[in-house]
């Protein structure tokens, strides 16, 4: 997988430079967002829209993520208007608190709303929390649509003939998200793997960092088919660009290989989705991109009368435990079962506040978004997580509409929403 870099945002402040109020908020905004994580391109305060207009078409130069307009007085939303039509990239309007400012803003983004650019605004002051906030995550939905654009998934085999709800259209997503959906021979990953296997110094020096950093209960023997498997999808991921796969795993994966992909989940060097699901898959990389986090992807089991949802999995990642020597490298029981043996990554989930989505639709139309506190996980045969939902029982049966959900610590609804709108994707909120 690419690993995402900051976000990298472009600043015009709209106002008159030897006005020192101005230039005083202008300062106190641009402090602020020096706390925050990412790489900014300030063009200073300018006045005139020729100005405003040719440090737009600089700054468009530098492949930015988004670009923050700073408004600092009133009679500038002409101004506003005509540097925001010039952008390629989502626009954030930020109006301070006195001259004006947000009038002017407000009438610029009601004519950019009309021809459906992307622009949101922020009212308040550069010291204040709550409104850095609020920029921060305008910025991450900004960054998070700028990757996806880019994204790369690759499939290995075809969608489970159970998941009847999960088809998908690969144009319209590519049209939609920007994603581009890749398939991956087998007899490319036999290839791949057949290559690693001659790598005896990468398997040996791969299984010594997990030995080193994990809770190990399988034999080597167990241990170095998986190793070849993970290093043969790092080997595919990295020569296709990809972010990550969907994987037919329990029907053709074993007859093809032999196991399950399981151990990958030891690194983030891509995500993960197992049954061939290309919308969760989707869904990962959004979450991925808005958080930094690999998150955990489970099957619905239960949703009992406390409104405690059950999920259940093969593993998660283990950059999901707080302490990693957590993570327990064991045995799979159902894949041994089915004549399989398959390695695969328990780490310990961190109870807390969670945000849940699953992505539906052929075009990705739709996606489910709901919060609640991940209270239990329990390692046995399998990773099973327990969520109390926030919301009620009953909403929550009504719009679930697929088997896998993810669960990505904290909440982030908000930013979920942000980037569901640039995309046009209609939210099911319960």
């Amino acid at each position: 997988m690419r690993r995402a870099l900051k976000p990298r945002v472009g600043i015009i402040g709209i106002g008159d430079i030897k006005a020192e109020a101005q230039k005083r908020d202008y300062e106190i905004i641009i402090n602020g967002i020096k706390g925050l994580d990412i790489e900014a391109f300030d063009r200073g305060i300018k006045a005139s829209t020729e100005e405003i207009e040719a440090s737009v078409i600089e700054l468009l130069r530098k492949e930015l993520d988004a670009v923050l307009l700073v408004v600092l007085r009133g009679m500038s939303a002409q101004a506003i208007k005509n540097a925001v039509e010039l952008m390629d990239c989502p626009a954030i309007v930020w109006a301070v608190k006195e001259r004006w400012a947000w009038p002017s803003s407000a009438l610029a983004l009601g004519a950019l709303k009309e021809e459906k650019k992307k622009v949101k605004l922020i009212y308040g002051l550069g010291d204040d929390k709550s409104t850095l906030n609020e920029f921060r995550q305008r910025v991450q939905a900004a960054f998070a649509l700028s990757r996806l654009r880019l994204s790369r998934i690759g499939t290995i085999g075809s969608l489970f003939p159970n998941l009847v709800s999960r088809s998908y259209d690969k144009a319209r997503i590519k049209e939609r998200i920007g994603t581009e959906i890749v398939e991956i021979s087998f007899d490319e990953l036999h290839q791949a793997i057949g290559r690693v296997s001659k790598a005896v110094n990468a398997i040996e020096d791969l299984r010594k960092k997990i030995q080193d950093r994990f809770l190990i209960e399988v034999t080597d023997e167990l241990l170095n088919p998986g190793i070849r498997l993970h290093l043969a999808l790092k080997h595919i991921a990295k020569s296709h660009s990809l972010d990550g796969f969907a994987i037919e795993c329990w029907s053709r994966m074993p007859k093809e290989v032999g196991l399950n992909p399981c151990l990958g989940f030891i690194e983030d060097d891509y995500t993960l989705t197992c049954e061939g699901d290309v919308l969760i898959s989707i869904a990962t990389q959004m979450v991925r991109y808005l958080t930094g986090i690999n998150p955990y992807v489970g099957d619905i089991y239960d949703l009992d009368k406390e409104n405690i949802l059950t999920l259940v999995h093969c593993g998660a990642p283990a950059s999901l435990a707080a302490d990693a020597k957590s993570v327990i490298i064991k045995d799979s029981i159902q894949a041994k079962e089915q004549g399989f043996p398959t390695p695969v990554c328990h780490p310990q989930l961190k109870n807390g506040e969670v945000t849940l989505l699953s992505l539906y639709g052929k075009k990705c139309d739709y996606v489910h978004l709901t919060t609640g506190e991940l209270i239990k996980t329990r390692r046995a045969d399998k990773m099973w997580v327990k969520v109390r939902l926030s919301g009620e029982r009953q909403e929550f049966l009504e719009q679930c509409l697929a088997n896998h959900y993810i669960v990505v610590p904290g909440n982030i609804i908000r930013e979920l929403e942000l980037l569901c709108e640039w995309l046009a994707i209609s939210i099911l909120r319960t």
